[in-house]
């Protein structure tokens, strides 16, 4: 770990920045289709009961969680051999690039059940990538880090979510102020998917500026030094056997349960205020907005708190 004590501040800078950002945009082009949940439900899954529409949604919503793992597998492997930089490079614009093409779209009334065979697969597809940006921008923030500053830049980049949410809800107002009424369910609903290119055009500049991990520098360079004929394990098979086994099945356990909490309350609520309270577009985009900035604060606090009472400690407090 001797690299990271060498790491320039600019460096830990833009490591900081580039995790947290590169996470919550594409935290904010998962949020895109919560946003607009009821209208891409009754242009892509069609039914007389507006509520099995709205279903559907969710369902292709709860795919694409699902498939995460999955792509934090292929990300994360690939970030150990080639580098967490490039690991995340590619999964950020893959998650903007995946999410705009949503926008371009038939809808079922033009392509019949290709349609929402497509939706499925874009969000099967952006559900990877996602997976990957998790893998290569929580890794590379604390790596680039002293260990004693880890708590705080994990609740920053945890922090990154609400501030994608927060982002989402900004382009809901906008979008929705611009393509009022009917227009949103013709035009609007397109142009929030669109606006997903921003996560691509941040990708880009980090690669032109994030540097690698120091701690994955200095793994290759001791990897260089090893045996070479000695066997070695995949990434994969060392972190699900030996003493790492139950370290990650505990933190499965917790994560599952944080993020089934975190998206039925932030996933439901969009449409919560749409259908059932029959708010306007404007007026949820703005509440939305002041209920993810109030969210953004609180991991980091958790995140700092850790430094001084533990991870462990902070995790069980968490669960209840």
């Amino acid at each position: 770990m001797e690299n990271v004590n060498k790491v320039t501040k600019r460096q830990v800078a833009v490591a900081t920045v580039a995790s947290v950002f590169g996470w919550s945009l594409d935290l904010f082009d998962l949020f895109l289709i919560l946003y607009v949940a009821p209208t891409v439900g009754a242009l892509f899954f069609p039914s007389k009961i507006p509520t099995l529409s709205l279903a559907s949604v969710f369902a292709s919503f709860a795919i694409s969680v699902l498939i995460r793992p999955l792509g934090s597998a292929i990300f994360g492997t690939y970030a150990d051999n080639r580098g967490r930089k490039k690991a995340m490079v590619i999964a950020v614009v893959g998650v903007g690039v995946s999410t705009s093409l949503l926008g371009i779209l038939p809808t079922y009334n033009h392509v019949g059940v290709v349609a929402p065979i497509l939706f499925l697969l874009l969000r099967l597809l952006q559900g990877t990538f996602v997976g990957g940006v998790t893998a290569s921008t929580h890794t590379i923030g604390t790596e680039t880090v002293e260990p004693k500053w880890r708590g705080l830049m994990s609740g920053l980049i945890t922090g990154g979510a609400s501030i994608g949410a927060l982002l989402a809800s900004v382009i809901l107002y906008i979008v929705s102020s611009v393509f009022p009424g009917e227009a949103f369910n013709v035009w609007g609903w397109r142009f929030m998917f669109f606006s997903g290119l921003l996560s691509s055009v941040f990708g880009l500049i980090l690669f032109r500026v994030l540097e690698e991990s120091p701690v994955w520098i200095e793994m290759k360079k001791k990897e260089k030094t090893q045996d070479k004929d000695k066997p070695k394990k995949t990434p994969l098979r060392t972190i699900f056997s030996g003493q790492f086994a139950r370290i990650m099945l505990i933190n499965i356990m917790i994560v599952a349960g944080a993020s089934t909490q975190y998206y039925l309350t932030s996933g439901y609520l969009p449409s919560f205020l749409s259908l059932i309270n029959h708010v306007p577009k404007t007026v949820a985009g703005k509440i939305l907005t002041i209920v993810s900035i109030i969210v953004v604060v609180f991991p980091v606090l958790v995140g700092h708190l850790s430094k001084f009472i533990g991870r462990k400690k902070l995790s069980c407090l968490q669960q209840l």
